[in-house]
């Protein structure tokens, strides 16, 4: 079986019978966060739960039917979904006890690591933060030594995209390691996922040399950089999306989450113009910055409406899954989810083993998508036989986040 899942976010790990009964004991105190679930779910699926109902019934099969993932969807409606979790948990320390319960399941399932993603809300004042930060250190001690190495428990923190905020965030958080020296093993990572459309990984350059420059000051605090890229193209062209993973790769990110426009079969998908408003200077500059890594891409621009062929898109992966091959940057493939969200989940999977780019198989939210990382494995494995067990868990143990920020020098007793 196996024995590491890397991508996992925490609050997607709940299961629908845990948020229901969560939803009994708070659904009343959290009636405007509920609206506002009710009223996002009715624009995404032009359907308005009745989640008030919710709490006189003793079936939760149709709240399970609003909260499960279980169909084809785009982001939008992945997002109204999940924000049935966001509008009872909140994202926060006040949940942390629905957290346990999915790190004891893991353990359950026989998994010896998990590295779970803890989202860090801009809500959350300094003070808030440090809060967050010390439940979150005491559930996974708390954890870890509940089963004594058998199973590990450990944390990525998931930033805001916006650098409004990702920089105070990450400036937040070690220096609260800094003062905790030994409540933080177990803090691994930094993430960035959320909508990815928007955000222009280029911009966060001068910020991944810092985080890199304070893992080499201080190996014991040290925290890998994992980023969600190319995981939807539904704003943007798809030529942009595979720039993006490039550049990811080319800036030294860890591990990247997806990828999955670097295998989508734009041959036997129609993927619809873009219609999103870009400059000439965007434009000049997107073309720029292909020609630096010796790409080709084009399109047509009519009524600012962005139409890409499909051939040259299907080069254009090539080119760029040839680039990052020399590059050896590891790939986090989520064979459920990329294949309700981006629709190519096993032509992505097809395109890095093709390629010999190291891919992790991982679950991404188990909860919401009704899955388990065996359920995963076996999910790719049955088109991809060459994908073996042992080697998914040679690779999974090799490119876990304290191995690849250094931390594992420091700390190799307890992983």
């Amino acid at each position: 079986m196996l024995l590491y899942d890397h991508h996992v976010h925490a609050f997607g790990c709940i299961h629908p019978e845990d948020l229901w009964n969560y939803l009994h004991k708070t659904g009343r105190e959290r009636k405007g966060y509920m609206d506002w679930y009710a009223q996002t779910y009715e624009q995404a699926f032009l359907e308005k739960p009745d989640w008030e109902k919710w709490l006189s019934s003793k079936s939760l099969d149709d709240f399970s039917r609003f909260y499960l993932c279980e169909a084809p969807l785009n982001f939008a409606q992945f997002q109204a979904k999940f924000n049935l979790i966001i509008a009872l948990c909140d994202l926060g320390p006040k949940s942390i006890d629905l957290l346990e319960i999915a790190m004891d399941r893991h353990a359950l399932q026989g998994l010896k690591q998990v590295e779970y993603r803890f989202p860090l809300p801009v809500r959350l004042s300094q003070e808030d933060m440090y809060v967050y930060f010390e439940l979150v250190s005491q559930l996974l001690q708390r954890v870890n030594e509940r089963y004594r190495g058998q199973f590990i428990a450990t944390a990525a923190f998931t930033l805001p995209r916006e650098m409004a905020w990702y920089p105070l965030h990450y400036q937040w958080l070690k220096l609260w390691m800094e003062k905790h020296p030994k409540k933080v093993l177990f803090f691994t990572a930094i993430d960035f996922s959320y909508f990815e459309e928007n955000d222009e990984i280029l911009e966060k350059k001068r910020f991944f040399s810092r985080v890199k420059e304070d893992n080499f000051q201080n190996p014991d605090l040290a925290l890998a950089i994992l980023v969600h890229v190319g995981e939807t193209f539904e704003s943007i062209p798809a030529g942009l999306s595979m720039l993006r993973v490039l550049e990811a790769a080319k800036l030294g990110v860890d591990r990247i989450g997806h990828g999955s426009v670097l295998g989508f079969n734009f041959k036997h998908n129609l993927l619809r113009p873009q219609t999103q408003v870009l400059s000439h200077d965007i434009l000049q500059g997107i073309h720029s910055r292909m020609k630096a890594h010796g790409l080709t891409w084009d399109y047509e621009l009519k009524d600012q409406t962005i139409t890409e062929e499909q051939s040259m898109l299907a080069e254009l992966q090539e080119q760029v899954l040839r680039l990052i091959k020399k590059m050896k940057t590891p790939f986090e493939h989520c064979p459920s989810s990329s294949s309700r969200l981006s629709g190519s989940s096993q032509s992505t999977l097809g395109a890095f083993l093709r390629h010999n780019i190291d891919t992790l198989i991982c679950s991404d939210d188990p909860g919401i998508f009704s899955t388990t990382l065996q359920k995963e494995f076996y999910f790719a494995n049955h088109q991809f036989p060459e994908l073996t067990i042992d080697v998914q868990n040679q690779l999974a143990h090799a490119h876990r986040s304290e191995v690849m920020s250094g931390k594992i020098q420091v700390a190799s007793r307890l992983f």
